[in-house]
Order: C-alpha cells, then sequence, then structure tokens
C-alpha cells in the first residue's frame, strides 16, 4: 500500500515552525525505516529535498517546485498540488506534519499532525496581531480538519484536551486524536562541564507575543543585577530587539540572530541555561533539546511545558519574579552529575526510537483501516 508524507509546503530558511520542520525530518526518516510492506513517497519541494530525504533511502521522492513554501504559492501547492499528486501516485493514505488538510472535493483519505491550538489562542489574547482574515482561516483549517481528518495524532495531552474542547465547541465530532510526544534531532552529545561553562544563558527570541522574549529579558536583566551582573544572556532568532520594544542597549544581552541546527545545538550545549517562558507551547520542543545536551532549562508553568517536563526543576510562573529567580538558581546550582542524571530521563522520555515505533504503530493503524 502507497503511503505519503506532504512535505512540500516547508523550508527552513522561510518557516516560523523549526520544530515542525525537525518533526518532518524525524517522521520521515522513521516510516522510511520502519513501514514494513508498505511503500513509502514523500512530496518534497527542491529546496528541501536534500535535507527532508531520510539518508540510505527508504522512500521514494516526488519533488514540487521550492514555491509551494511560501506565500500564495503554498496556498495553491496545500489545497490544490497536493491532492493532485496523490491521487497521481496512487496514494492510499496522505499524511500532513504540519496539520492542515486540503480543502475540496478531492475524495482524499488524510490524516495530520495537528501540533497545537494556538491560532486560537491568537485570536482570544492577541487578536490584532495577525491580520483577522490570517486567523480565520487557521481557526477554519483546525475545524476543516478536526472534521474531515481520517486520524489525528498531536504532541501533548495538553493540546489534545484543547483539541478536543474547540471540537466541542464547533459541534465536530473529530476521529480519534492520538498523542506522540516529540523527539529531537539536534543529537544528544553532552556539553561541557558546569565549570567550563560561561556565564551565559540562552533564549530563542522572537516578536510574537506567547514567546515572551521582551519579558523574558526584563526578568533576566532584574536578575543578573542582583547577582553582580556576570551572565549575559545569547538570544537568538533575532538580530536586534523590535524598535517598539524600547529595550535598552547593553552588552549583558546579545543578539545573534538565526543559526542553523548545528548552531543551535552548539549554543544550547555550552549555555548554563535555557530560559523557555512562554505563555503557550503546544510542546515545547526547546526544552527536550536543551535537556538532551545537559543544558538545565527554567520555564513557565503553562502550556504543555509542566507535563513535558514533569518532575524537572526550573519551573515558574508567568508573572512571578521572585518565582523566577528562585527557579533560575535552581538550574544553574546543579552540579555535572544532576544535570547529566536528568538529561539521560529525558532522552529516555523522548528519544528517537520510542517516538519513531510509536509513530510507525500509529500509521499502521491508519493504513489498517484504509484497507
Amino acid at each position: 500500500m502507497k503511503v505519503g508524507l506532504y512535505l512540500a509546503d516547508q523550508r527552513w530558511d522561510r518557516t516560523l515552525s523549526k520544530g515542525i520542520y525537525g518533526y518532518s525530518r524525524l517522521l520521515a526518516a522513521a516510516l522510511a525505516r520502519g513501514l514494513s510492506g508498505h511503500e513509502l513517497v514523500l512530496i518534497l519541494n527542491r529546496a528541501n529535498a536534500p535535507e527532508m530525504a531520510p539518508a540510505g533511502g527508504g522512500a521514494r521522492a516526488v519533488i514540487l517546485p521550492a514555491w509551494c513554501a511560501g506565500g500564495a504559492g503554498r496556498l495553491l501547492a496545500d489545497h490544490v498540488l497536493a491532492p493532485v499528486t496523490a491521487r497521481r501516485q496512487g496514494l492510499r493514505l496522505l499524511h500532513f506534519p504540519k496539520g492542515f488538510l486540503p480543502a475540496g472535493p478531492w475524495r482524499l483519505r488524510a490524516t495530520a499532525t495537528v501540533h497545537d491550538t494556538i491560532p486560537l489562542y491568537y485570536a482570544r489574547h492577541h487578536p490584532g496581531f495577525f491580520p483577522a482574515a490570517k486567523l480565520a482561516y487557521l481557526r477554519w483549517l483546525i475545524a476543516h480538519t478536526l472534521r474531515t481528518a481520517a486520524g489525528i495524532v498531536t504532541d501533548s495531552g495538553f493540546s489534545r484536551t484543547h483539541l478536543l474542547r474547540f471540537a466541542a465547541e464547533e459541534g465536530i465530532a473529530p476521529p480519534a486524536i492520538e498523542v506522540c510526544p516529540l523527539a529531537t534531532d539536534l543529537g544528544t552529545a553532552a556539553g561541557p562541564p558546569v565549570e567550563r561553562r560561561e556565564h551565559r544563558l540562552l533564549h530563542l527570541g522572537s516578536v510574537l507575543p506567547h514567546k515572551r522574549t521582551r519579558e523574558t529579558i526584563a526578568l533576566f536583566r532584574r536578575y543578573n543585577v542582583g547577582h553582580g551582573g556576570r551572565w549575559r544572556l545569547r538570544v537568538a532568532g533575532l538580530d536586534a530587539a523590535p524598535p517598539e520594544w524600547q529595550l535598552p542597549p547593553g552588552p549583558d544581552v546579545e543578539f545573534i540572530g538565526v543559526v542553523d541546527r548545528a548552531g543551535l545545538a552548539r549554543e544550547m550545549a555550552e549555555a548554563r541555561a535555557l530560559l523557555l517562558l512562554s505563555s503557550i507551547e503546544g510542546f515545547g520542543l526547546p526544552a527536550v533539546e536543551a535537556w538532551s545536551l545537559d543544558t538545565p532549562v527554567c520555564y513557565a508553568d503553562a502550556g504543555a511545558l509542566p507535563e513535558v517536563l514533569a518532575g524537572l526543576p526550573g519551573r515558574c510562573a508567568l508573572e512571578d519574579a521572585d518565582r523566577f529567580d528562585h527557579a533560575l538558581d535552581e538550574v544553574l546550582g546543579l552540579d555535572d552529575a544532576r544535570r547529566r542524571a536528568l538529561g539521560a530521563e529525558v532522552r529516555r522520555r523522548y528519544g528517537l526510537e520510542r517516538f519513531s515505533a510509536d509513530m510507525v504503530r500509529i500509521v499502521n493503524r491508519w493504513l489498517d483501516g484504509a484497507s
């Protein structure tokens, strides 16, 4: 039986969803190795094919133009080229790792990974940040996927609960929604011992309000003043703070711009801690990536983070500066033995073998339903 993965809508250099890009690469590799008795077809674009196609084969690639990954071209590709390609390839099942199924009377058996309900969060809490038409479109896509998918997988119990709540509000009877936690594709090489790491922290910066980069910098600076000013915060993903933040310049905060996956792994492995204080995360992959490199995380008591990092130190309330100080002190005070033990626990929970086995099992169930 032929099963496809639709990956033509993604490019590393254009997506804000770096975690979904990494997830898609891991999923392609897992299914190429594990879907015995079925033929895997990857629908790629010319820009991502060198990275998305698994090493060692195990899948057949169909290459679409690079413009499929952005703007109006992506809309055309998602809603027309994807189902047309599926029909031409004779696919019995097509999976969409970014979660949005094509509209129209295509009679396509499709499944999806719906990572979170963050567009619904923006419509409720930050209605002016994105155009109203875009938020309405994303809301419709989530509802359409819940209504028409043959099966859905999501990243956490938190996201599953919110998807089911939204389905109930919309009067939708969704298919079974299964949970498969993410894994990291940054590697698991341990960073240097604490005593050899500089006094620097890492934050993955964003202008998106739910990532709370401006608030994170403010909390860090308050903490740093109280601790002799010896710490530096490196902010990856931004070249500078937006002018509207009115952020005073200073050597304690360094914006390092967009880094590739190897650079991100290096930054995480060399930092004393990662600061992840988002107001909502459907999973919180950067936390798993950091801990996989034995770098602890100071994280917000919000979204899926308490679920994903259950039992780990560093949890703090969103708006409580004193709790932040305590949580950061807690993770910075971990000795090497404790850090490495906790890193090993995170690798056990969210290892690649577990992720691959779970996703192969889920896709095989969907294929059984297509027989």
